[in-house]
């Protein structure tokens, strides 16, 4: 039996959780080999499932990766299936997440410069208060916070932003900052086939100076924490929504989440597709993970 963990190979210096998991697989008596995505020369057919880990760079050749996962989706099992991946590495499954009742931040999307004109004349105004506001702009197809800016009271240049999303021929959203992330900062809830593992803290990425940025993502200030009850119960309402979406748990999600205006926990953002799993905030995680792998074997 052997096991595919995908990378990229901008990535594999930079993805923490690979070697764990890795050896966690192995202590299990699983061979294990670690593959770029895009290396043509590997043959997926000898391997009993792929899982996704870490292809960072798809946003920047997101058709050829979506061809991608077809073509090993016919040749192997693939975690999460090519369909999850494709529906979730565009974030505008946040509607979806919004009209099954689960609590999402705000979102507005804007898909074509004509479109944009006409919602910043029409939609009561909604649009323009919020980018005359506190506003985070990024495309819907996007990772590690590529090519996502925040805006402060800065109307013209937030616009200018929209339009250069546009211009890529991306959908932009936007999305009115969340002030309280600079407190609390943001909840990931980390999920492997639908059964919570652990929670991490994420440190406020957008909150003030310059984001070090590794060419791949914006490095992010990790560290463990302890979920509530009212962060699970809202964790485990999306696993909800997600199996009655899909018709099976994924093998894995992280649900992250940030307080909102009254400090309920809301969703900014569901990851089914190349989230850090972030292994060395919870001791035993990365087994756990292993465990969730061979279960779907």
């Amino acid at each position: 039996m052997v096991i595919a963990l995908i990378t990229a190979s901008e990535a594999q210096n930079h993805d923490k959780d690979l070697l764990p998991v890795y050896d966690a697989l192995v202590a299990r008596g699983v061979e294990v080999e670690i593959h770029n995505w895009d290396d043509a020369a590997v043959n997926w057919k000898k391997f009993a499932a792929a899982i996704v880990r870490s292809p960072w760079d798809y946003h920047r050749r997101y058709e050829e990766f979506a061809e991608w996962l077809d073509v090993v989706s016919s040749q192997t099992v693939l975690h999460n299936a090519a369909d999850v991946v494709k529906w979730n590495t565009d974030k505008r499954y946040l509607s979806e997440l919004a009209d099954a009742g689960i609590p999402i931040i705000p979102t507005q999307f804007v898909r074509s410069a004509k479109e944009f004109t006409a919602q910043l004349s029409t939609d009561g105004g909604v649009i323009a208060r919020m980018l005359a506001g506190d506003v985070v702009i990024k495309p819907t197809v996007s990772a590690g916070s590529n090519n996502t800016e925040r805006f402060h009271n800065d109307y013209d240049a937030a616009i200018v932003f929209v339009n250069n999303v546009l211009q890529m021929d991306k959908v932009a959203m936007i999305q009115p900052y969340q002030k309280s992330i600079d407190i609390e900062h943001e909840t990931a809830l980390l999920f492997f086939n639908g059964e919570f593992s652990h929670a991490f803290r994420k440190g406020p990425i957008l909150s003030t100076g310059e984001n070090i940025k590794n060419g791949l993502f914006v490095v992010e200030d990790i560290g463990p924490r302890t979920a509530t009850d009212r962060q699970l119960r809202v964790g485990n309402d999306v696993m909800k929504f997600l199996f009655t979406r899909w018709g099976e748990m994924p093998l894995y999600a992280r649900v992250d989440l940030v307080p909102g205006a009254d400090s309920a926990p809301i969703v900014i953002e569901v990851e089914m597709a190349e989230p850090s799993f972030f292994f060395h905030t919870a001791e035993g995680s990365a087994q756990r993970f292993a465990d969730a792998v061979i279960a779907r074997l």
